[in-house]
């Protein structure tokens, strides 16, 4: 398995990638990998939006952008101008957490079909150093940073978030997978 393929903290931005995932986000729904070409990252930094992470007095993690002048954007602006990557067909619904044994720090193994392996491994040698966001029910469920270029469709994300918060997004990405199934 390819370790450390994706990075959930991004350069341009302090802290993880993780957004907390509702009860809605688990429902079997869309799965959609999308390329944030509009957001600033290494390749684009003079790109139309800027993300960041923003933490509630709960402790819950959201991204929000903003354009050149600062206003707000909607999330789903963003995903408008976004390219699909893959989506739940090219995604098997075998996510997991696990703990990964050299740093003891929560990851999420995700496995692409035959045709998502390709596609991925396509997008990840074109593209390193760009967001590949995870999309479920039209929400940004984690926006994660391509590290190097990933050919044998297995992946590692990893950020600094909890299990639980781990164990959701494995289990809204098999949500998600498994819509079309």
């Amino acid at each position: 398995m390819k370790r450390f393929a994706f990075v959930i903290c991004l350069l341009v931005v302090a802290g993880t990638g993780l957004v907390s995932i509702g009860k809605a986000a688990t429902k079997p729904t869309g799965l959609e990998f999308r390329h944030l070409i509009c957001v600033r990252d290494q390749a684009h930094p003079h790109a139309l939006y800027k993300m960041d992470f923003k933490r509630d007095k709960a402790g819950k993690e959201t991204i929000v952008f903003e354009d050149a002048h600062g206003k707000p954007v909607t999330e789903s602006q963003v995903i408008k101008r976004s390219k699909l990557v893959l989506g739940s067909t090219d995604v098997k619904p075998v996510s997991k957490m696990i703990t990964d044994p050299m740093a003891q720090e929560p990851t999420i193994t995700v496995e692409m079909t035959i045709s998502g392996k390709k596609k991925l491994a396509d997008f990840t040698r074109r593209n390193e150093g760009e967001i590949l966001a995870i999309i479920v029910n039209g929400k940004i469920i984690s926006a994660p940073t391509v590290e190097e270029p990933i050919k044998n469709g297995s992946v590692v994300i990893r950020g600094l978030f909890s299990k639980q918060e781990a164990q959701r997004i494995a289990d809204a990405i098999n949500a998600g997978a498994s819509s079309n199934k």
